[in-house]
């Protein structure tokens, strides 16, 4: 998945969707819905950035990405 940050600080799941250009953006949540959770509960966790540690293990496994807990 492109996005537009380059670095690999450690950030925000959040921080890493809106990086996403919109396909990538798409990819990433059709993988995540609806196997592991409902589509609008993704986008509530994503605004409140409530997510719990599985649910963070799981994005991290999908993107290769490390998260801010």
């Amino acid at each position: 998945m492109k996005t537009n940050v380059e670095n690999d600080e450690e950030m925000s799941f959040k921080d890493y969707f809106e990086s996403l250009d919109i396909d990538a953006k798409s990819e990433l949540r059709d993988s995540v819905t609806p196997a592991f959770m409902a589509y609008t509960t993704f986008y509530y966790k994503l605004r409140m950035n409530s997510w719990s540690e599985l649910e963070l293990r799981k994005l991290e496994e999908l993107t290769g990405k490390n998260f801010k807990r």
